[in-house]
This record gives structure tokens, C-alpha cells and sequence, in this order.
């Protein structure tokens, strides 16, 4: 066994930039005491958990002598090969982090390694395999990305490891077995593997008592003819099997004749299923099946075979396994199969010219007359004979029908007949409650909504998407509670307002507009509304039109009396007016005003109404700003009179989306808020240049109220730390400053950069006015 190495000597040899980054912090004299090395070992462990690898834990090492070991106690190890410069270093790391924590006695319950070897690399896996299966090892996850002629073998101790609950092998050889026992072994995925015989696999799958969970996708040739799956505890399946791609292609191991799938799971409750190239399919005890998913089952050979008689009979007998599913999901290729080999007259969902068949009456399955609640048709299209499939709603209006719930998604070309109207006509009149219809098309050729959907009395939800919401007759939807409207035009503003003020049950409504709809302004009146969401923009491409918008004069009216939460997005509007605000309770605003409002605030009328706006909200308990939101209150705070923005004396919880630039101006809003408890802050980009917050005067909630800040994306940089730093030194009933680390993609990760590492320990040494505040990462 090698001896004890240094992190340091660990950094020059593994990641010699991280080492040139240790020696420049090595020569900077120290800042201030150094806290960390007073924190108790499971707390520094706690946050080393939260780092995404093993390698950003190794470089905590070089920041305190107290952190020189501690990367050790984590229990988890998670590396993959492309975090190295050679396969060697990658090897050397392993092999030395493994045999330093046998010294230390730290216990591994979750290895996760990622091997990219070529053909002369050496063997590795197995070793490491054996060296953490003796331990108490929880979860092992090896993926070896080699050539399948070299793979490494599975030692027989990962066969007895006898605390083992998860485990994935990709790509790695399983030979005979002197003995199995895996008695926690609950989920298991096989990938890729080659195994020793039939015998062998069936062995090692039965062997394992509570087996709940098993995904085996195998890779032709894998020395197994006869796949047996044979457990009494599985619950869940999936079966895959697929032919090599280059060096891995190898036709001449494989031979179909003899071969086959054999399942005995009296338990198994779901099986996904994409094996064509096995020659039998079998499934016995399938009594508690209640779903699948059949993406691949049959090949051309079994097409062309399916006049003989066992071939039929094997197919006839692998559906009846599965008919008693509540729950089957079938690909294009199943139904293509079922369309051309199965002995029953089928519906014409496909046809080899494209041409429509006629469905008749009789023809239409008795579920569709008698059982059929729920219809859900996805990326449909307009061509005669997708069309012809879809008349089966004509016969919606059948008076044994009781369909419920239909849900559309149509994509038209401008010279596509209509079809819409009168589908939604047809099921208007029957018992139906949910309809979500979504029209992808250009908004110059919407098709009108019938006048038989403003009058269905069982209707509950509505969406529709890209419509064209004529004049009507009368409006009476008793049942409707939630309703969605995008993207479409409608007559005028009095019949869109009649439309929603005569749903009188509606709660949650959602109008996203797109310029120009026919509407100048919206009136939301409703006694019933609970929830509402706005949003107005322009459309794009050949959606843009706007010479038929005009900004001057439109606004939004709000009167819902039993409002309790208000989305806000529309900057589009002039004039923004709520009425009987009085059980609003939680506002989300992300657009409210625009440049033009911005510009015109010298004008009185639009001074007042800026202020009407924010006062009409300022009873809420909760509240939501985004950046731009945050940007023009502190501008419109600063350019007039402060009395001009109310304070929101009710508000306990806000989170703000904020702009690095306002960040000094953060009191002043903090200000306006003086009962406030929890405040979350987000940042609106990853800018990790200098700011500065006003110092004083403190505001009223850090001194009396303010007992909970997180800060989302925390990354360590110098914006986040002296808005934590502020926190920290200004509270006096701070309870907890929780940093949450969970970054992003687009902030590339979480990771303490060489600043924010002494920017993190100065902020630990900071002393609290506060004395129950706790720093956490989250």
C-alpha cells in the first residue's frame, strides 16, 4: 500500500491549476481568525456534501489545516474520468483516496465512478469493486466506457455485500458466482454487461430476496440466449435489447433462432418493453400487471412468421398476459404491428397511401359509445386521413356517450380545412367537463369557438389556445371554476368581459394576450375569482402586426372582490386599475409599467395611478418582484417623493429577482416593508464585481421583525457575501441566513472562488447582534 500523501502533493500531481492557486494563497498573510477550524467535524462534513464532485471537496483541503483530512469523512465519492487530465491520474486519485480512508476508518455508502479506458489501460474497476464492497456500502454505481472485448470482471465480493441497496454496472463482465447474497438489494440496472451463461443471470436476479426495482438493457452478443427474469419481491421491469455500434458490432455472436424472454414476477405491477430481437416473448403470473409500456416487441421475422401457427399463438399469448392492465402505452410500431398481423378489423389510424377510410357507425368500438371518459390526441395534424380518425368525436353526441375530458393539440396549415368548430361543437353538448384545445396556427386563420360551448352546464375547465372568441347568443357555464385563455382574438371588449363575468362560479382565471387581440381594455369583473393571472405581449414573426396596436387608452380593470392571488406580466396596457383589493393576499408582479410610464411620471394622472396601482396591493401577506419590478420602484422612489409608494405594513414573505445595480438602494425598499419575517433574494445574473449596500439608516424590519433571509445561487462571490455580510451585521432577531448553494446551469456550478473563500470565513468571524442567528447552507 503507498504511503500517506499530502492535499498538496495530491493538487500538483491531479490538478496542477488548483496547486498554483494553493501556493499563491499559501503566500497571502491571513485574514482575521480562522472559525472554521472551530466548527465541529459534522458540520464542515455537511457542507462538503452539498459540492456536485469529489474533486471541488479535495480542493477545500488547502483552506484551514483543520480542513486538511476532512474531505475523507464524506460519505459519498463521486468522480468521472473526464475530470482528469489522463486515465493514470484518474487510477493514481482513486487508488490513494481509497486506501487513505481504510486508514482512517471512514465509512463509503455511495460510490460513483465514471472509467473511460482504452484497450492497453491496465485493470482497475475490479479492485476498487472489492476493496468498497467489504465495507457498508449503500449505493454503487460503475460505468466503465470500453470496448465490451476488455471489460473488466465483478469480484465475488459485491455478490455478498450484504448492505448494498442500489446498484448499477455498465459495461463490466459478470462471470460464475460461487454464491449470491444481496438481501437489501432493492434496485438494480444492468447495462451493456456480458455475462457468463443463462444460468448465471438467472441466478444472480432470483438470488436477490427484495428486489423491487430492475432495468436490464442489453447489448447483442452478451452470452445469454434465454433471458429468464424469475423473482417473487419485483415490482417494477424494464427489458431492452439492442444490437452494438462499431468495434462493439459483432453479428456473428448473435443468433435469434432459440432465443427469448421468460418473466415470472407475481408481484410486478409495471413493465416497459423494447426487446424485438429475442425470438420468444413469455410472461407467466402476470395477475398484479397493471401497466406497460410497449415500445419494441415484434420484428420483420415475426411478421413474416406470423402465419405460422406457434408464432401466432406466441403473440396471442403475450397480449393476453398484459390484457389486464389498467394502464398501456403503445408505440408506433406495436400499432403498426397490431394493424397488419392481428385478426380483427382494426380502426384505419394508418393506411399505406394515405388515403382516407370511411368509419362508420358500426365501426366505432363500444368504448367510444359506452366507456370512454378521457381522449387525449397529440402533434395532430390536418391530412385527410388523420381526420378521418378524429370524427370518432362526432359520435361524442350519442346519448350513451360520457366523455369527459378531451384534450387537443392541432398543428394547421393555412389551406387545412377547419375542423376545430366542429369538434368542439360536438362535444360541447355532451357530459363533458375538462376541454383543452391548442391550435397551432397563424392568428389570421383562427377558427371560431361554437355558441354551444358558451352553454355546456357541465363544463369545469376550459383552456383554449389560439381561437377566435366571436359574438355569442348568451354565456351560462354553471360549473365552470378554471379557466385559461392564450393567444386568441376576440369581438370586442364587452363580449370578453361578459364572457368572464358570467362564469359564476369561475376561481382561477388566466388570460395570456397576444397584440393585437380586438381588445382595448380588459375588464376582469367577477364575484367568485380567487386566482389571477395576466400576461400581454407581441407576437413574433408573422404573429406581429402592430399597426393594429394602439397603447394610448388601454388598460387593465380589475374588480374581483375575493381575489386572493394576483400574476402580473403586462407592461403593454396604459392604465393598470384594482378595485376591492381587500382579500388580496399574494401578488407575483413581473411586468407592470414600461418605458413610456417610466418617461411619463412627471405627468400627475400617471403619478397617481403608479401609486393607486402599488397602494391597491399593499394589504398582502406575500409578495413576488422581479428585477425590472425592483429597478423602476426604487427609480420612482428616488425621482419623487418617497410618500408617493405606500408601505406594505401587512407583508411578512417577499422574494426579489434583483439587479446587482440596485443592490444599494436594497434598504430603501426594505424600508417600505417595516413587519417583513422572511425575505428570499435572487439574483438576476451571475455579475460577481463589487457591490455596496447603504449602511444606514437600518430599516425598521432588521431591527424588530426580519427573521429569515435566503439568498438563491449563492456562489461566494463578493455581490452575495456583503449582501449576507449586511444581514449579518444589521439584525437584531435574525434566526437564520440560509446560502443556498443549489446553483443553476448558467451559474456553471456551485464553487467558492479564492475571494470568496476568505469572504465566507470573515462572514462565520462576523460578530451577530442577533444571538440566535445561524448560518446554514442549503
Amino acid at each position: 500500500m503507498e504511503e500517506s500523501f499530502s492535499e498538496e502533493e495530491l493538487l500538483c500531481d491531479i490538478w496542477p491549476e488548483d496547486y498554483l492557486r494553493f501556493r499563491k494563497r499559501q503566500s497571502r498573510k491571513p485574514r482575521g481568525e480562522d472559525t472554521i477550524s472551530k466548527l465541529p467535524d459534522s458540520l464542515i462534513s455537511q457542507i462538503l456534501s452539498h459540492l456536485p464532485t469529489t474533486k471541488e471537496a479535495v480542493r477545500t483541503s488547502v483552506l484551514s489545516k483543520r480542513w486538511k483530512s476532512l474531505y475523507l469523512l464524506i460519505p459519498a465519492l463521486t468522480l468521472n474520468a473526464n475530470e482528469f487530465p489522463n486515465h493514470n491520474a484518474f487510477v493514481s486519485f482513486i487508488d490513494r483516496f481509497l486506501d487513505f480512508s481504510r486508514e482512517q476508518n471512514s465509512i463509503l455508502h455511495k460510490l460513483k465512478l465514471s472509467v473511460q479506458k482504452k484497450v492497453n489501460d491496465p485493470p482497475c474497476a475490479t479492485r476498487w469493486i472489492d476493496s468498497v464492497s467489504s465495507s457498508k456500502l449503500n449505493h454503487l454505481d460503475v460505468e466503465c466506457l470500453v470496448n465490451r472485448k476488455f471489460l473488466e470482471m465483478i469480484p465475488q465480493s459485491l455478490c455478498v455485500c450484504d448492505t448494498l441497496v442500489s446498484l448499477r454496472l455498465h459495461r463490466v463482465s459478470l462471470g460464475e458466482f460461487e454464491c449470491v447474497s444481496l438481501p437489501c438489494l432493492k434496485k438494480m440496472v444492468l447495462e451493456h454487461n456480458v455475462y457468463a451463461n443463462d444460468a448465471s443471470l438467472e441466478s444472480f436476479i432470483s438470488s436477490c430476496s427484495v428486489l423491487e426495482d430492475l432495468s436490464i438493457v442489453r447489448m447483442a452478443p452478451d452470452n445469454i440466449k434465454f433471458l429468464r427474469v424469475c423473482s417473487k419481491t419485483l415490482a417494477s421491469l424494464h427489458v431492452d435489447y439492442i444490437f452494438g455500434e462499431d468495434d462493439d458490432y459483432d453479428d456473428e455472436g448473435f443468433e435469434r433462432d432459440g432465443s427469448g424472454v421468460f418473466i415470472d414476477a407475481p408481484r410486478l405491477t409495471y413493465l416497459k418493453f423494447e426487446e424485438d430481437l429475442s425470438d420468444s416473448k413469455i410472461i407467466a403470473n402476470s395477475g398484479s400487471l397493471a401497466k406497460v409500456n410497449l415500445v419494441f416487441l415484434f420484428s420483420e421475422n415475426d411478421t413474416a412468421d406470423v402465419i405460422d401457427l406457434p408464432k401466432r399463438d406466441m403473440i396471442r399469448n403475450f397480449f393476453t398476459s398484459i390484457s389486464g392492465v389498467t394502464d398501456m402505452k403503445l408505440s408506433a410500431y406495436i400499432v403498426e404491428f397490431l394493424h397488419y398481423n392481428c385478426e380483427f378489423d382494426p380502426l384505419d389510424f394508418y393506411h399505406p397511401d394515405d388515403e382516407a377510410a370511411e368509419i362508420k357507425s358500426s365501426s366505432i368500438p363500444r368504448c367510444l359509445q359506452s366507456s370512454l371518459e378521457h381522449v387525449e390526441i397529440k402533434r395532430f395534424n390536418a391530412e385527410p386521413a388523420r381526420m378521418k380518425v378524429a370524427r370518432f368525436l362526432d359520435f361524442s353526441k350519442e346519448e350513451n356517450s360520457i366523455l369527459h375530458k378531451l384534450k387537443l393539440t392541432l398543428r394547421k396549415n393555412v389551406n387545412d380545412p377547419p375542423c376545430v368548430t366542429r369538434w368542439i361543437d360536438s362535444v360541447a353538448s355532451s357530459k363533458l367537463n375538462h376541454l383543452d384545445v391548442e391550435c397551432v396556427v397563424n392568428r389570421k386563420f383562427l377558427e371560431v369557438i361554437p355558441q354551444s360551448l358558451y352553454v355546456c352546464d357541465t363544463l369545469a375547465y376550459l383552456r383554449l389556445h389560439r381561437v377566435s372568441l366571436g359574438e355569442f347568443e348568451s354565456v351560462s357555464l354553471p360549473c365552470l371554476k378554471k379557466m385559461v385563455l392564450e393567444h386568441n382574438v376576440y369581438a370586442n371588449d364587452a363580449s370578453l368581459e361578459l364572457f368572464i363575468s358570467s362564469c359564476s362560479v369561475l376561481e382561477d382565471l388566466s388570460i395570456v394576450r397576444m397584440a393585437p387581440d380586438m381588445i382595448k381594455v380588459l375588464r376582469v369583473c367577477s364575484k367568485t375569482l380567487t386566482s389571477l393571472h395576466i400576461d400581454y405581449f407581441f407576437g413574433e414573426d408573422d404573429d406581429f402586426d402592430d399597426e393594429g396596436f394602439e397603447r394610448d387608452g388601454s388598460g387593465v380593470f380589475i374588480d374581483a372582490p375575493r381575489l386572493e392571488f394576483l400574476k402580473f406580466e403586462d407592461d403593454l396596457s396604459d392604465c393598470k386599475i384594482i378595485t376591492n383589493s381587500g382579500s388580496l393576499a399574494k401578488v407575483d408582479i413581473v411586468f407592470v409599467f414600461s418605458e413610456n410610464d417610466t418617461a411619463d411620471l412627471i405627468d400627475l394622472p400617471k403619478r397617481d395611478m403608479v401609486r393607486n396601482f402599488f397602494t391597491s396591493i399593499s394589504g398582502v401577506t406575500d409578495m413576488k418582484l422581479s428585477s425590472h419590478i425592483v429597478e423602476q420602484f426604487l427609480h420612482f422612489n428616488n425621482q419623487f417623493d418617497p410618500l408617493v409608494l405606500p408601505k406594505f405594513c401587512n407583508l411578512s414573505r417577499l422574494k426579489l429577482k434583483i439587479f446587482k445595480s440596485c443592490l444599494k438602494m436594497l434598504p430603501t425598499l426594505l424600508e417600505r416593508c417595516p413587519n417583513l419575517k422572511t425575505l428570499i433574494l435572487d439574483f438576476y445574473t451571475s455579475d460577481e464585481k463589487a457591490a455596496r449596500i447603504r449602511a444606514s439608516p437600518v430599516p425598521r424590519c432588521l431591527l424588530s421583525s426580519l427573521e429569515h433571509v435566503e439568498i438563491k445561487c449563492f456562489n461566494g462571490g463578493p455581490a452575495r457575501m456583503a449582501v449576507a455580510r449586511y444581514f449579518v451585521k444589521n439584525s437584531l432577531v435574525l434566526k437564520k441566513l440560509v446560502m443556498d448553494v443549489r446553483c443553476s446551469t448558467a451559474e456553471k456550478g456551485f464553487y467558492f472562488t479564492e475571494e470568496g473563500v476568505y469572504m465566507l470565513r470573515d462572514l462565520l468571524a462576523l460578530p451577530r447582534p442577533s444571538s440566535t442567528c445561524q448560518i446554514l447552507l442549503k
